[in-house]
């Protein structure tokens, strides 16, 4: 009787030992576990921080190079056609978008892509629109015509999102703009993967404002409140704070009422047993588990991979096209820093230089000109004013001279900072060899001209001595014979005195009729009257007769 305390206590010992090492392996499991979860929810916030930021980042800068693209060609096109095409590229090869629409000057959306979706938004004027902050967002992208992004509102078409406007600035006036619509909700779950949403909960806020929420109606696990993790998501002016909680998995089962544990010495073993067995199953669980939640993080690093790898990918083929772009270009088309140094060219400009691209990159941009001095400081001036426009230089190649008009304009990263300048050279050597020949010509013409004005002073000489031999001669004749000169013989003489003073006007007119364009022409008011009596005299002889009839000549 004796033993039977200490055959109740040993085992009790040994009960309460393996319970506490169990209790103990829990424990320390408990606490590896949760800092296992911790790390996989910062794994994935940070994994989803990436496909967020990478994703709006490349739907923005896509929307600046449609914006650029849009207004780049020349002669202009601005039609519907044009635009429907962009849009669906877009749609095809960006998908994300609410929305791509086209906003006239005075605020109305005048065409949305897709229709069906975005109707609601069709011929709406944003100056009317029901969020301030849009409203403010389009003013300040009207004012300082640069693109701006609105905050997270209630979109027209429903659904909370925001909304991107890209001027379209052609010969400096505006055409309109670009509007890309982003709903909140189809950004996200494109973006994240169905197994995040059935293991978080997922929070999204734009300052104070909530914008997204996933998993409230599924419970949290009272331990997790400690794993939440938040990080910030910055893009193109625009923070998102991104907050991840893990969520609860319960299972619910009646194994106590199939084993009927109603007998407290069974309870007593059954637990005992349970124990054992349930320390070393949850070791291996534990194990188990931790290989599974590595192998994850393993398969989610390796998606993340292939999606930069992905990602670069389409960043190196859009390069491939804009390079592709610029070597179709038949004006030479350079880059270089804020030094002067060439950076990159185009074939056009290998043409023209008769140099290497290898040759080119790296060399001062002014050397490859007859006056490099004049070609560095127009370079220089690029900086300081933004842009340089038709300013005349001379490229010197291998043996020939090419006349180009210089344009350049600075170009900035997307801090926006000046990062360097994008100079084109149209060649205008034609247009300046026609224009000399045009000179040519016009003095061939001026010459002409003068020999023309020697030969009417001449004749005019010519011409008037007779006349003045003529009154000369009526002169001494009146003078000579005054008393015996008859009316009637006066008004011959008369006359023939009249016909000579009307020669010499029209002699005078002759002069005056060929120093027209070199003279300023003077308005004067005369009588008609007087012009008809001066020609009813002038042709009195023919008129009258000399014996006052009618001689015939006028009818």
């Amino acid at each position: 009787m004796k033993n039977r305390p200490a055959n109740i206590i040993l085992p009790l010992i040994i009960f309460l030992c393996l319970s506490g090492i169990s209790v103990v392996l829990w424990q320390d499991h408990a606490e590896h576990d949760e800092e296992i979860m911790r790390r996989h929810t910062e794994t994935t916030l940070e994994q989803i921080h990436v496909r967020l930021k990478d994703f709006m980042e490349e739907r923005l800068s896509s929307l600046e190079v449609l914006a650029d693209r849009w207004v780049e060609r020349k002669p202009p096109d601005f039609s519907y056609t044009r635009y429907r095409q962009f849009a669906e590229a877009y749609f095809k090869h960006y998908p994300g978008f609410q929305a791509i629409n086209w906003v006239d000057t005075d605020g109305f959306i005048r065409w949305v892509y897709p229709e069906e979706q975005n109707y609601a938004a069709k011929d709406k004027n944003l100056h009317n629109h029901p969020e301030t902050a849009v409203r403010e967002s389009f003013a300040r992208a009207e004012k300082g015509r640069k693109h701006v992004i609105t905050p997270c509102v209630k979109l027209l078409q429903g659904g909370l999102g925001f909304a991107a406007y890209w001027p379209l600035i052609y010969d400096g006036k505006m055409q309109g703009y670009i509007n890309g619509v982003f709903n909140i909700s189809s950004v996200v779950k494109l973006r994240i993967g169905k197994n995040i949403f059935d293991e978080f909960r997922l929070v999204l806020y734009e300052g104070d404002r909530l914008i997204y929420q996933h998993g409230f109606d599924k419970e949290l696990m009272s331990s997790n409140r400690s794993v939440r993790a938040t990080r910030e998501i910055h893009f193109s002016g625009k923070t998102w704070r991104l907050e991840l909680e893990p969520l609860r998995i319960t299972a619910k089962n009646e194994l106590a009422a199939y084993l009927g544990l109603e007998n407290p010495t069974l309870l007593m073993f059954l637990f005992f047993g349970l124990m054992l067995s349930t320390g070393l199953s949850f070791l291996l669980y534990s194990f188990m588990h931790r290989m599974q939640m590595y192998q994850v993080a393993r398969d989610h690093a390796l998606y993340e991979v292939n999606e930069r790898k992905r990602a670069e990918q389409e960043i190196q083929n859009l390069q491939l096209y804009n390079r592709g772009l610029i070597e179709t270009s038949p004006d030479p088309l350079v880059t270089f820093d804020q030094k002067g140094i060439i950076l990159d060219v185009n074939g056009a400009t290998i043409k023209a230089t008769g140099k290497t691209r290898e040759e080119l990159i790296g060399t001062p941009f002014a050397d490859y000109f007859t006056d490099p001095e004049k070609a560095h400081k127009g370079a220089m001036l690029v900086f300081e004013t933004g842009d340089v426009r038709d300013y005349e230089l001379v490229i010197k190649g291998d043996g020939s001279e090419t006349i180009v008009s210089y344009n350049a304009s600075v170009y900035k990263d997307q801090t926006g900072q000046v990062v360097g300048a994008f100079a084109a050279a149209r060649n205008i050597t034609d247009q300046r060899r026609l224009e000399q020949e045009r000179e040519v010509l016009l003095n061939e013409l001026s010459d002409k001209n003068e020999e023309l004005k020697t030969f009417v002073y001449s004749v005019s000489h010519d011409l008037k001595t007779p006349i003045v031999t003529i009154e000369g001669f009526i002169g001494a004749m009146r003078e000579d014979f005054r008393d015996q000169i008859s009316e009637e013989q006066e008004k011959y003489i008369r006359y023939m005195s009249d016909a000579a003073l009307k020669m010499d006007a029209l002699i005078n007119d002759l002069l005056e009729f060929s120093r027209i364009g070199r003279l300023t022409e003077k308005k004067s008011k005369f009588s008609f009257a007087g012009i008809v009596k001066e020609v009813l005299k002038t042709l009195q002889p023919q008129i009258g007769g000399p014996s006052g009839k009618s001689s015939g000549y006028l009818r």
